[in-house]
C-alpha cells in the first residue's frame, strides 16, 4: 500500500470519506493471493503545509489479531 492513490486501493466508501475528512478509519479486507483477511487501520497524518489528506495505514493479518483469542478458546476446551 505504500504511497498509493486512494482510488487504487478499492476501499469501502465510508473509509474513503473518513480519510478525505482527516478521520481515522478501519476495515477488514482480503489479502492478496488468497492469504486470508487482514485488519487495516488508517490514521490521518499531516505532510508539510498541504491541505491534501494523507493517511498512514497499518495492515495486520487477522490470524495474528485473533491468535490470543484462539489460544484461549482451545485452552478452555481442553479444561
Amino acid at each position: 500500500m505504500a504511497a498509493k492513490n486512494i482510488s487504487e486501493l478499492h476501499l469501502l466508501p465510508a473509509t474513503i470519506q473518513a480519510i478525505a475528512e482527516g478521520r481515522e478509519a478501519q476495515e477488514i479486507r482480503e489479502m492478496d493471493e488468497g492469504r486470508g483477511q487482514a485488519f487495516v487501520k488508517f490514521v490521518p497524518m499531516r505532510i508539510g503545509d498541504t491541505d491534501t489528506p494523507w493517511s498512514f495505514a497499518v495492515v495486520v493479518p487477522m490470524n495474528r489479531v485473533l491468535a490470543q483469542s484462539a489460544r484461549l478458546t482451545w485452552t478452555m476446551i481442553l479444561i
